[in-house]
């Protein structure tokens, strides 16, 4: 968060935010259902990549 402040009460703030930085995999689903044994023990997804975000929010 970085601030810039113009008088006593009005304020600038810009924020950046980021997810998963390092982008690393992340799996999240896996195959249980023993009656479908060709996903059975599987992994069949995975979460976001790296993810930023940015925002600029004016205070007064």
């Amino acid at each position: 968060v970085k601030n810039f402040n113009f008088t006593e009460t009005m304020r600038l703030q810009l924020r950046g935010e980021m997810f998963n930085a390092l982008n690393t995999t992340n799996f999240t689903t896996f195959g249980t259902a023993a009656s479908t044994t060709s996903s059975f023990g599987r992994i069949t997804g995975v979460r976001d990549p790296r993810t930023m975000q940015f925002g600029i929010k004016f205070l007064f």
